[in-house]
């Protein structure tokens, strides 16, 4: 299995800022959702399930990295979850 495919695994939560609906934040379900999400500026989205929707904006590896450091990994997308291309 190559490196991109084992990082693309996996389950998050995804939140959207309220003024900004162009900036996401994901969470691993494995992880304790940060303090800053709770608050009234973000909202829970969605989740996404072994990556299989993301969008074209979402780098796995990059998400993998954050969300071992820090717990979460936050993105852009300009285009709506519903529209999100498939991983596979």
């Amino acid at each position: 299995m190559d490196r991109q495919r084992r990082l693309i695994r996996g389950t998050y939560n995804v939140f959207r800022h309220r003024e900004k609906p162009e900036l996401y934040c994901a969470v691993r379900q494995d992880k304790p959702v940060p303090g800053f999400l709770e608050g009234a500026c973000w909202a829970y989205s969605h989740t996404l399930q072994d990556m299989a929707a993301v969008p074209v904006e979402f780098r796995p590896v990059a998400a993998e990295d954050a969300t071992r450091q820090l717990g979460f990994y936050v993105f852009h997308a300009f285009s709506r979850p519903e529209r999100w291309r498939s991983a596979a």
